[in-house]
Parts: structure tokens; sequence; C-alpha cells
């Protein structure tokens, strides 16, 4: 690894400018920042109003039109970033997870966060909420095989599903009923096969879009942070930040732990081996 530009303690997540490949983004604990030279250089282009920026989302079907999520909703602009409008939700507590820019249908986006998710039809410019606002959601993803489905995550309910591009959802199946899921993985060698998890439930892999799931947790570090509860677990399951797919390589799966390292799988979790020095 080499550390490329700006040296920040928080960083949530990046993102790639699909109109010109030298700028890029990252969502801090403290704002937007935005490099125009592949991250030589960088500069903070939010105020004090858009702290906690915890997503960032390019829409590749207008140029320029650049989306948050924050702590304190979503906000656009339409200037990379030069200037910027709060945008929704109008819900109490908006705190905004996840935004994603739906590929095939410009100026449709989906946001997920404490009040469960949100769709837009018109570039962001209003928002309509799509599930029960005390369903909080954590995690959303566009199908890599179809436009139309779309995954999300939430806090105490589970995985869910979309089969019209996001306009309705239902749960899939009971493997995740009343339990958290934070982290969903698409892989885009093998149709069909999804990764997921959370806290509750390790690292669970499906072939089959969500109907039947097989426990890939074996060989990850069972989680420290359950030794200071009263009563913790026997066998702990781990703590996992977040779980990926190599697009190159079929079966390889990567597993982010809390404080233990970076693990890496060469046949869809089956076997894990701890990855680098990382």
């Amino acid at each position: 690894w080499t550390r490329l530009g700006w040296n920040h303690p928080i960083t949530f997540s990046i993102g790639f400018d699909p109109f010109d490949s030298n700028i890029f983004y990252i969502a801090a604990g403290n704002g937007l920042m935005r490099s125009r030279d592949r991250g030589a250089t960088w500069k903070i282009t939010t105020d004090w109003r858009m702290t906690e920026v915890l997503d960032v989302a390019t829409d590749p079907g207008h140029e320029g039109d650049l989306y948050i999520g924050t702590a304190y909703g979503i906000w656009l602009s339409r200037d990379r970033g030069d200037t910027w409008k709060h945008v929704g939700p109008t819900a109490t507590r908006p705190y905004i997870e996840a935004i994603v820019a739906d590929r095939s249908r410009p100026g449709t986006l989906i946001a997920a966060g404490e009040r469960g998710l949100f769709r837009s039809t018109d570039r962001g410019e209003t928002w309509t909420s799509l599930l029960s606002d005390e369903e909080y959601v954590m995690e959303i993803k566009q199908d890599l095989y179809d436009d139309n489905r779309w995954w999300a995550g939430s806090h105490d309910h589970g995985l869910l599903t979309s089969t019209d591009g996001g306009v309705q959802w239902q749960r899939v199946g009971s493997l995740t009923n009343k339990k958290g899921v934070h982290a969903i993985a698409l892989d885009a060698t093998q149709k069909g096969r999804i990764a997921i998890t959370g806290w509750d439930i390790g690292l669970h892999i499906s072939e089959d879009h969500g109907a039947t799931w097989t426990d890939r947790t074996q060989g990850l570090p069972g989680c420290e942070a359950y030794t200071v509860i009263t009563n913790p677990p026997l066998n702990p399951p781990p703590c996992l930040f977040e779980t990926l797919f190599d697009p190159s390589q079929s079966g390889r799966l990567f597993a982010a732990t809390v404080e233990s390292g970076l693990y890496v799988s060469d046949d869809a979790g089956a076997t894990w081996r701890l990855h680098g020095n990382v």
C-alpha cells in the first residue's frame, strides 16, 4: 500500500468522477475532499454545515452532479462540489449512511439511513420515503447483472431486496430476520453470488440470489470486542467492517476485521488466511 495524498484519520468512502478520471472524492469526518490530479493534491469542498460525510455518489448520466450523505441529510452539487444545496430528507433524524446513483436511470438515486430508504427521480431535488421510518438501513447496492434489482442491509431486519428499480422492497429469507446486515458484496464473476456480514451473523454467502445461505465464518478471528460485555459468548462471531469480492478473480473474497487485520479467501469463504501485514 502507498499513502495517497490527504492524511485523514476518518475516511468513510471514496468516489470517482465518471467523466474525468483525474478527479477523486473522499467522504470524511470533517467534509468532502476533492482531488483534480489523481490524489496528488486535495481540497475540502464543503463548509461547517456538512460535517460527518458518510458517502459520496456521482451520476454517470449527468456530468458534474455530486451527492453526499451526511449526519444532517443529503446535499447535492451541480458543479463537482464547488457549491452545495441541502435537499432532504425531512425526517427528524436525517442521518444518511449510503447513497447510490442508478447506473441505468440518469437522475435516479437511492439513499439509506437512520429513517429507512429514500428514492429520487429528479436528480436529487425531491425524495420519497420507501420504508418505515423506524427501519435503520446501513448499506445499499445495485445488482451487477440486473439493473432493476437492488440490495439493502438493515440494522434490525436483515437483508432487503427490490426487483423493480428500488420502488418496493421485500425481506430476503429467514437467515437475517431480526439480525443486522451492515455490509453486502456482489460477485462480478458469478451471477447470483452475494456475501453479507453483520455483528450477529458473521459472514454468509448465497449462490442463488439469497434463496439459500452457507455460513463462511469458520477461519475468521473471533471479535475481542465481545470480551467487554457481561456473559460474552463462548465462541464470539467475528467483527467485520466490510467484505468485497475481487472482480478479476472468481472466488476471491476479502474480509476487513476489527483490530485483527485483513483476511482473504480464494474459494468464496470456504477457507481464510491473513492477508499481508495490513
